[in-house]
């Protein structure tokens, strides 16, 4: 899964409030460290259109790669803390 997959899946993951809310907070962490915050914001909203779909097969599969993702993550993790709960 690309860095790009794990962001989209995460934000669909959530309610569309708090997907708003991270891809705000994204946006403007991403202005602090890139001088073209602009281009930046451009692109990330354009992943998240790119990536958008109603199609209940897609939905499902991207929730089955969601869950081997976290699960992976929490299994392979270096404390004892779940990444994932």
């Amino acid at each position: 899964m690309t860095r790009k997959q794990a962001l989209i899946e995460l934000l669909d993951a959530l309610p569309d409030e708090e997907a708003e809310r991270l891809c705000a907070a994204l946006i403007s962490q991403v202005a602090s460290w890139c001088p073209d915050a602009a281009g930046a914001s451009r692109l990330l909203r354009q992943w998240i259109e790119e990536d958008a779909t109603t199609d209940p097969e897609e939905l499902d599969a991207r929730d089955r790669e969601w869950e081997e993702f976290a699960a992976s993550l929490n299994a392979h993790r270096s404390s004892h803390r779940r990444v994932y709960p």
